[in-house]
């Protein structure tokens, strides 16, 4: 049993109480202070790499014949410009090579094998430039609103934990998926390694434009009860307030508070419900003693 004492002094924050250091030690009260700054928007999802189909080049055979020699037996090898990628002995009996017009990956390969009737124009394989590619990533349609292209966006892939890729969002596709109510947009990133595979699954993370100004706290120290929102002011000397306050935006762990604290005031972020019901409380108990303040109550 510890006494908790109301504030005698009459200029005191109202509702204000007083709890004892041992008890604000045992109940482990954490503060935090009210902070100012700009606040980003930021969403995370999935996403999937894909191949730059406006960075594809198909490659055709240039004459009709038998297939000779196949220069090329995989999908994933690189090629250069000017090589030669497939032999066809033609009708004629004359040998001709297929050249690689671009250098690139062989992102597709045709199913050609030594021997093997073609005509000319059949397409032989694929070549892609991977040097940049799309990551395909998808938001709700709530968040659409403030995509946009040019934005900002971190790629994290499983396959190289606590390496981020940064990219650009650059096609926003302009209608909302049915089924799952999101909007589907393209990113692009840098590739120079060639890590960066068709359908590996990367972690998104897009950031809005940068906001205005605003007040902003850990989000945790907000209490929220129905429609009123408050916190608890720590007063300093083991006084502790609650304070109602109009919330805003919730930026990741921070919350913008839009009316009630300034920047610098200290907030209660851990016990803050157990204070604020103890000074619902005291506030009862003036209330009942005709608005006179107890001298103490105990637990």
């Amino acid at each position: 049993m510890v006494p908790v004492y109301a504030e005698e002094t009459p200029a005191a924050e109202a509702g204000a109480v007083r709890i004892a250091p041992e008890i604000v030690d045992s109940l482990g009260v954490r503060t935090a202070r009210a902070e100012t700054g700009t606040l980003q928007h930021r969403v995370v999802s999935g996403g999937f790499v894909a191949y730059d189909e406006s960075r594809m080049t198909r490659v055709h055979a240039t004459a009709s014949g038998r297939v000779g020699r196949l220069l090329v037996t995989s999908p994933g090898e690189r090629v250069q410009g000017g090589d030669p990628v497939l032999e066809i002995e033609g009708d004629d009996g004359r040998s001709v090579s297929v050249i690689a017009p671009v250098g690139g990956l062989v992102a597709e390969l045709a199913e050609v094998y030594r021997g093997m009737e073609i005509g000319a124009g059949t397409e032989i394989m694929t070549l892609v430039d991977a040097g940049t590619v799309w990551v395909k990533g998808e938001v709700f349609e709530s968040d659409g609103g403030w995509l946009y292209v040019g934005q900002p966006v971190e790629a994290r892939f499983p396959e190289r934990p606590g390496e981020v890729w940064k990219g650009a969002v650059e096609v926003i596709l302009p209608k909302v998926e049915y089924a799952n109510r999101t909007i589907r947009y393209r990113a692009r990133f840098d590739n120079p390694d060639g890590f960066l595979l068709p359908n590996m699954f990367a972690e998104l993370t897009l950031y809005g434009k940068t906001g205005k100004e605003v007040v902003h706290i850990p989000r945790q120290a907000l209490i929220r009860e129905g429609e009123a929102e408050r916190v608890i002011i720590a007063l300093g000397n083991g006084r502790f307030a609650p304070r109602t306050v109009t919330a805003g935006a919730e930026f990741g762990e921070r919350l913008e508070i839009r009316s009630g604290l300034e920047a610098g005031e200290e907030i209660v972020t851990s016990a803050q419900f157990l204070i604020d019901s103890e000074a619902s409380l005291q506030a009862s108990l003036s209330r009942l003693d005709g608005g006179a303040p107890s001298a103490h109550h105990h637990h």
